[in-house]
């Protein structure tokens, strides 16, 4: 089956997500965006994995790797890092209010 979002990093947005993984002064979920786009790269030496290999190998479902692979090249790097907002606050804290 074909990808539906194939990630091919440049060389400066690899070196970028080299340092955060190797740094070590960056938050949880950046480390973790960071690693899942490196090893889904296409041009990185040896080619992407596969995303079963991915979601296996990180601990999560196929589909998230997906997900995060869309945000990638639909939106860019920066919003692949980061979290997506809310559109609304959770249903709980709207009824305080």
């Amino acid at each position: 089956m074909t990808p539906r979002y194939r990630v091919t990093l440049s060389e400066d947005e690899r070196s970028r997500l080299e340092g955060l993984t190797r740094c070590g002064k960056t938050t949880a979920a950046h480390l973790i965006h960071a690693a899942r786009l490196l090893l889904c790269d296409a041009e990185q030496q040896g080619g992407a994995w596969k995303v079963a290999d991915v979601a296996q190998a990180l601990g999560v479902t196929a589909r998230t790797i997906e997900h995060l692979k869309e945000r990638f090249v639909e939106e860019g790097i920066e919003a692949a890092l980061q979290r997506k907002r809310r559109a609304k606050s959770p249903r709980f804290l709207r009824r305080r209010l």
